[in-house]
């Protein structure tokens, strides 16, 4: 048995005026041909690679009626819970929240596959065969992740080494993990060919993971099973309050746990992954013309160059401009030097 939970929660400041608190990434709909949101992509995919009947959200209270309004639009063939939370505080104690409901609902033997609700994965049938491995591993007792082969010296992310190899030029013990690097370094690692990109995702046994959290950090195991148990309980969801959610400690998993144990693995994968992250990696996902530009929707640029340019909802237009970044959304518009877009983050105050 494997069950996902689909972790569905954050602002992605760095997709406004598309993307903000009130309007998520996961609820983002990509220029794609099937219009659908992340967060109906990565539950369609968890139905595909998994053949579970039973999906697991975790996300913010506030957010639960925009994902039942998003979930009725697909009609996916499963029952899906939700673990509401009053306030989001991490990754770490989101996991052990739903790794202590599917215990309680399945047994610790049961393997829970964590998937992020705002990526995007080209190939799916290449993702089946490393949830298939990953599920061996777990049944061994390892925590596993799934490190993505790098297209480039990405400094966006954090990166996993490899160790030990398991299985030949599949799957790898870790060694350790990796903070965002900079430039240099990141170079580094990608010419090494020892390093991968974290994906965000994980596959453990509901047990073995609990158990690491006990031994790793007590106070933090402590604390979600007394916020577990005081979880307000309904039909199909459990709603954990704030004040419940903020004596649990803000702490990813993998800093929290997966750093400090000692049977880590990591599946390698290219699967055509992409966190979606940033107007640079949407760009990505489009052509480019022959003066460098990508555009989307009523969108025309004369004499201009190395341009992104999206506008659905009304005509724009870009006259002699170059290395713009101009996004024209439902109730913002943004406009950026391609070199500052990374900066946008730092006006989330005002956003």
């Amino acid at each position: 048995m494997i069950i996902p939970v689909i972790l569905s929660g954050g602002e992605g400041i760095r997709l406004w005026p598309e993307s903000r608190k009130g309007n998520p990434k996961p609820f983002l709909v990509l220029d794609d041909i099937n219009r659908e949101s992340l967060l109906q992509k990565t539950v369609l995919r968890a139905l595909a690679v998994t053949g579970s009947k039973d999906v697991y959200i975790v996300t913010n209270k506030d957010y639960y009626e925009k994902t039942i309004e998003h979930l009725n639009s697909i009609k996916p063939d499963i029952s899906v819970r939700f673990l509401l939370e009053g306030s989001g505080r991490n990754t770490a104690p989101a996991i052990l929240l739903a790794a202590l409901e599917l215990q309680q609902r399945f047994g610790p033997e049961c393997r829970m596959l964590i998937l992020p609700a705002d990526h995007l994965i080209q190939n799916e049938e290449a993702l089946q065969e490393a949830v298939a491995e990953a599920c061996i591993l777990a049944d061994q007792g390892y925590l596993v992740t799934f490190g993505i082969k790098p297209t480039k010296p990405e400094t966006g992310y954090g990166y996993i080494k490899i160790g030990n190899e398991i299985k030949k030029k599949y799957s790898f013990e870790v060694e350790h993990f990796v903070e965002k690097p900079d430039r240099t370094r990141a170079q580094t690692y990608f010419d090494s060919g020892m390093y991968f990109w974290n994906s965000g995702m994980f596959c453990f046994r509901t047990g073995r993971l609990l158990d690491m959290a006990r031994c790793i950090d007590l106070c933090l195991y402590e604390a979600s099973m007394k916020c577990f148990c005081e979880g307000m309980r309904e039909s199909g969801r459990i709603t954990f309050e704030r004040d419940s959610m903020n004596r649990l400690p803000s702490n990813s998993i993998d800093y929290a746990i997966m750093e400090k144990c000692g049977q880590v693995a990591t599946v390698i994968c290219d699967f055509g992954w992409s966190d979606v992250g940033t107007w640079e990696a949407i760009e990505s996902l489009g052509a480019k013309d022959e003066s460098g530009n990508t555009i989307a929707g009523n969108v025309y640029l004369l004499d201009s160059q190395n341009c992104y340019f999206k506008g659905d909802r009304r005509v724009v237009v870009g006259l002699g401009v170059e290395d713009l970044i101009v996004i024209d959304g439902p109730d913002g518009l943004l406009i950026s030097a391609r070199s500052s877009i990374g900066d946008i983050k730092k006006l989330s105050y005002f956003l």
